[in-house]
């Protein structure tokens, strides 16, 4: 684990014993990941929050997601310069499927409340995840606004009313920014500016990724 990640984790525990999660493949992280990750912290009053890239994504097609070397390495240049924004190696250091379950099993050991940002994408799909009543029932979830999804009429589906209290939609806007269209224009030579960090931007352009 990274210095500044048991640093802040263990001041975290002294603190208020919650943590928030925010996982996903990064494949690359954009500034529409930071901008969510920013308010939800604030929103929570929490000092920090951990992006925790997914070793390998159950959801995910052999070989369609970047080495996880790469991109960690993004996600670092990423939040470089911001230290409410800690990444996190635990999925990485893992092996096996990346699966929330188990992720949250982990943390709760350390922490009384762990709270996980998704999107409401995901939330209209937690059903097919592995273990998604124990995921509803001992985390919070934080609920970021997609294109194409309703919070308030997928929290009137039948399926989600024993866990509702545990459903937290975030104020966060609507982040028509998606990693599948950065890879597209990055493929066809396209403009990422204003859509990733600089920096991630830099090393996309070094690196030669997402090229045809």
């Amino acid at each position: 684990m990274q210095e500044k990640e048991k640093q802040e984790m263990g001041r975290q525990e002294k603190k208020n014993n919650q943590i928030i999660l925010f996982g996903g493949t990064f494949d690359p992280p954009h500034l529409g990941h930071l901008i969510i990750a920013e308010q939800a912290r604030e929103q929570l009053g929490c000092d920090y929050l951990l992006l925790m890239p997914a070793g390998i994504p159950p959801h995910k097609q052999t070989g369609s997601v970047s080495p996880a070397e790469i991109r960690l390495e993004m996600l670092d240049r990423a939040v470089d310069d911001n230290p409410g924004l800690v990444v996190s190696r635990y999925e990485l250091e893992r092996s096996g499927a990346s699966y929330t379950a188990r992720t949250l099993r982990h943390f709760l050991k350390r922490f009384a409340g762990v709270l996980l940002i998704i999107g409401a994408d995901s939330l209209a799909e937690i059903f097919t995840w592995r273990e998604p009543e124990f995921i509803l029932a001992r985390s919070r979830l934080l609920v970021a606004p997609r294109p194409g999804y309703d919070i308030g009429e997928l929290l009137k589906q039948e399926s989600l009313q024993d866990y509702r209290e545990n459903i937290v939609p975030l104020d966060t806007g609507l982040m028509e920014i998606s990693s599948s269209q950065i890879r597209k224009r990055a493929g066809g030579g396209q403009s990422l500016r204003y859509l990733v960090p600089e920096p991630v931007r830099e090393y996309i352009r070094e690196q030669g990724l997402y090229e045809r």
